[in-house]
Parts: structure tokens; sequence; C-alpha cells
């Protein structure tokens, strides 16, 4: 979903914010041992981060997922030019915030709450190797976007 300016951050037990990367937003697709992803704009991907598609290819099942591609290097840092250079990024991850399909069943109908519980028990289970659960922050909207998290400073 894009985001929606407002005049106010929202707050509430209702409200769930996702962490902003330092990358481009993607859909990625596990089906029948290929994967795929696409920016939301429908552009191809897939070529660009052989990582996250080898991870797609390792889930094992049928997944249409949403998330965040990055250029992340090994100390946890991202590099959002990295991405678009002609050197690409060797190191590609995919952080995850929804899944939209899971073994063929549309499950786009169901509560957000829902679909990322069966998201983090997919990748729990299966530890791809470049593809990440991103935990998002419910309920304080200006702590969210002021990048302050729970236990944090």
């Amino acid at each position: 979903m894009l985001a929606t300016p407002t005049p106010k951050v929202p707050t509430g037990p209702e409200w769930q914010f996702e962490v902003k990367h330092d990358g481009y937003r993607m859909i990625a697709r596990a089906e029948n041992g290929k994967g795929r992803i696409w920016s939301r704009w429908g552009l191809p991907w897939t070529h660009s981060f052989p990582s996250i598609t080898g991870s797609l290819r390792s889930l094992g099942r049928s997944a249409v997922i949403d998330g965040e591609a990055l250029c992340q290097f090994e100390d946890g840092h991202s590099d959002f030019h990295a991405l678009a250079s002609d050197d690409g990024c060797a190191k590609a991850t995919l952080w995850t915030f929804d899944l939209l399909m899971l073994d063929g069943e549309d499950i786009r109908a169901l509560p957000l709450e829902e679909r990322r519980a069966r998201l983090l028990r997919l990748l729990q289970d299966t530890e791809p190797e470049s593809i990440f659960y991103s935990e998002d922050q419910d309920g304080d909207g200006e702590a969210a976007v002021s990048g302050r998290v729970p236990g944090g400073p």
C-alpha cells in the first residue's frame, strides 16, 4: 500500500507502523521452485537480486510476499544507491511486511495480523538466507515516525 499524507500522525491500538528500510518496495513470488521479484509498478527485478530469488526458491512453497529489497552489508547497514548501481548488489535482502498468497490461496481478505502470523511461520519454518521478517510497531505513531522504538533510546 502507498502511504497517504495526513495532517496528524495517527495513534491508537488499531494502528500498526512498518519500518521504512532504505530500499525498494517489491512484490516477491515463489512458485514451482522459481523466484520472481517486481516493483510495485510492475517492473521486473528478478535478475537484479539473485540472493533473494535463491531464497524464494528455497521456500519450497508457493507464496506472494510484500517486502522491501535492501543492499545490506555485513555490519547491518544498507546502501540505497547500490541497489541501482551498475555494479549491483551482491547481497540483497528482502525485509517482509505481508503475505498475500500462500500455496495458491489468496489470503488478502484475512486480517493483517493473521497474514503476518502466517508469514512469520513460513519464514521460521524455512529459514531462507536472504529473506527476513520486518517487525512492526503498534499504536504509537509519534514514536514510529520519530524513529523511537520500544526498548530503544
